[in-house]
C-alpha cells in the first residue's frame, strides 16, 4: 500500500488530514497520525480489497458505528480504560478506512521491551493489569469478542494511567464468530491460541480470547514478550526458536513429534519437560558467548519476576496454559471476571467494578449494592461466564449460552417455588425464536466459590448461573 501521508480526505463533518504514519503497516492495515479539526486522532486504512474477509470487515465497523453511542455511553469517563472504536468510516483508493481517537502513551509491547514494566513494582504492575482486565470485562459483558488481543494493542498511558485498547475494528458479537459470521482474526505471534495454531478449531472465539489475554497478562507480570511456552524444548530446537507465531510453531513442533512438550506450561508445577527454570539451572555457566550469555540473563529475569507472582495469580494462570490442545481444558480457561475477584482481592478494591452495569441504572459496586427489586440484584453467567442482566420483568438482556448443539441463544430465568426454571427463547435468529419456545425444569444446582452457583438446566446441557450481590 502506498504511503498516504500529507493527503487530505473530505469526511462528513470536516477535512482530515494525514499527517504520517504511526509506525509500520500492520498485518490488517496501517495506521497514521492525522489531524481533524485542529484535534489529533488516528486514522487507519485497511487492507481490505485483497482480503477475502474484506467485506465482513466492512460490515463489522459499520455494525460498530451502529452502536457506538451506546457503547460510549456503558463505558463513559471512567479513567481507567477506553477503546478506539470507530468514529467515521470512508473509502481511500477502494480501501476501507476509519477514523478513530488518537491512543496516547505507548504499547504495552514497547514498555517492556524498553524495561518501563521491569522498573514498575509487582503492586503497579498489577494496577496495570487491573485496568487492561476492566476493559476486556467490559467487552465480555457486553458479548463482545476482541479477538487480536495482544501486547501492542493495548496502550497504556504511564502519565494518565489510561488504558486504551486499539484495532477494535475485529470486535464483534462472539456468536457471530463461532457461527462463522463475522471476520476471524487468528491472533498475533504468540499470543494465537494454541488451539488456532494447531488448526483444532476455525474460531474458538472467546476461549481464544482468554488465552491471549492470560497470555498478555503473563507477559506483564515477568516482563517479557515470550510466550507462556519459551522454555526448554524450544530454546533446545532451533527449528521453533525461530518460528515467531503459534501457528508455525505448532506446524514445526507436530513435524519434530515435539508438540505436546513445546505446548507444556514452561512453570507448569507437576510436569518439568519444558520447565524455564530447570534450562536455566542446567545452561548456567555452560554458555561462554556473551549473547547466549545476556540470554540467559534474560530468561532467568523472567524466572525471578514469575517467583514474585501471587499464588492467587499462578492458580488462573496455571489453568489458562495447562493442556492446551484438550477441548475439556482450553474451554474453561479463566474468564475476565475470575481475574477481576483475585486482581480486587490483592489490590484491596472496594468496588468489584469500574464498568457500569448493563442496565445502565449504577455501577456495580459492594458498597452500593442494586435494589434486587428493581431486577438488578440478579446476576446471571452463561456458559462462557459472561456476566448477564435482568430487565424489571425478569427477561433476560440478550447474551449468549451454549447448548449441546452448541447454539447460541437467550432466555429468562423464574424461580417456581424452590425450583429455578430457565426458558429459552430461542437461537440467534430472533424470527425462528417466536416458535422455539420451551421450558427446562429439573434444575440441579452446583456451588463453586466465591457466592457464585452454576446451574445446569436439565439434560439440555445448557449451563446458566446466578449470583446474589
Amino acid at each position: 500500500m502506498q504511503d498516504y501521508s500529507g493527503k487530505t480526505i473530505k469526511l462528513k463533518n470536516g477535512t482530515i488530514k494525514l499527517i504520517k504514519k504511526a509506525g509500520q503497516a500492520g498485518g490488517q492495515g496501517t495506521v497514521y497520525f492525522a489531524d481533524f479539526n485542529g484535534k489529533n486522532y488516528g486514522f487507519k486504512i485497511l487492507f481490505s480489497k485483497d482480503d477475502p474477509l474484506g467485506e465482513q470487515k466492512c460490515k463489522n465497523i459499520k455494525e460498530l458505528l451502529r452502536r457506538k453511542a451506546k457503547l460510549d455511553q456503558k463505558i463513559g469517563d471512567n479513567g481507567n480504560f477506553t477503546f478506539t472504536f470507530p468514529i467515521e468510516e470512508t473509502k481511500v483508493d477502494g480501501e476501507e478506512a476509519y477514523l478513530m481517537e488518537w491512543a496516547t502513551g505507548k504499547d504495552v509491547s514497547t514498555l517492556i521491551e524498553d524495561g518501563t514494566f521491569d522498573k514498575y513494582s509487582l503492586q503497579e504492575r498489577l494496577e496495570v493489569i487491573w485496568k487492561i482486565n476492566e476493559a476486556l470485562l467490559f467487552l465480555s459483558q457486553d458479548a463482545l469478542c476482541y479477538q487480536d488481543i495482544n501486547a501492542e494493542n493495548i496502550f497504556y498511558d504511564t502519565v494518565s494511567k489510561l488504558v486504551t485498547v486499539i484495532d477494535t475494528e475485529n470486535t464483534t458479537d462472539a456468536y457471530m464468530v463461532e457461527n462463522g459470521e463475522a471476520a476471524f482474526v487468528k491472533g498475533k505471534g504468540f499470543y494465537m491460541a494454541p488451539e488456532v495454531g494447531a488448526g483444532l478449531v476455525k474460531c474458538a472465539a472467546k476461549p481464544s480470547d482468554y488465552y491471549a489475554m492470560a497470555a498478555l497478562y503473563y507477559s506483564i507480570l515477568t516482563c517479557s514478550t515470550n510466550s507462556p511456552y519459551h522454555g526448554r524444548v524450544l530454546y533446545e530446537n532451533f527449528s521453533l526458536r525461530d518460528a515467531g507465531d503459534m501457528d508455525i510453531a505448532c506446524e514445526r513442533a507436530e513435524e519434530d513429534d515435539e508438540l505436546e512438550d513445546f505446548l507444556t506450561f514452561t512453570f507448569d508445577p507437576t510436569n518439568h519437560v519444558n520447565s524455564l527454570e530447570d534450562f536455566c539451572k542446567e545452561v548456567k555457566g555452560k554458555w561462554k558467548e556473551e549473547s547466549n550469555k545476556r540470554l540467559l540473563r534474560h530468561l532467568e529475569g523472567i524466572t525471578k519476576n514469575w517467583n514474585e507472582v501471587p499464588n492467587e495469580l499462578k492458580e488462573l494462570l496455571y489453568k489458562a496454559f495447562s493442556n492446551p490442545l484438550n477441548p475439556a481444558c482450553y474451554t474453561k480457561r479463566p474468564l475476565p471476571l475470575a481475574w477481576e475477584r483475585r486482581l480486587k482481592k490483592l489490590l484491596n478494591k472496594d468496588a468489584c467494578s469500574t464498568v457500569p452495569d448493563n442496565s445502565g441504572k449504577e455501577e456495580l459496586s459492594y458498597s452500593n449494592k442494586p435494589n434486587l427489586q428493581n431486577g438488578c440484584g440478579l446476576y446471571l453467567f452463561n456458559s462462557f461466564g459472561d456476566r448477564l442482566y435482568l430487565t424489571d420483568d425478569e427477561t433476560l438482556i440478550p447474551m449468549s449460552f451454549v447448548d449441546s448443539n452448541s447454539k447460541g441463544g437467550f432466555g429468562k430465568v423464574k424461580k417456581h417455588g424452590n425450583e429455578w426454571v430457565f426458558v429459552k427463547m430461542g437461537i440467534w435468529n430472533l424470527e425462528a425464536s417466536k416458535n422455539n419456545r420451551y421450558c427446562c425444569s429439573n434444575v440441579k444446582e452446583i456451588v463453586i466459590e466465591e457466592g457464585m452457583r452454576i446451574f445446569q438446566a436439565g439434560n439440555s446441557k445448557i449451563f446458566i448461573g446466578i449470583e446474589r450481590v
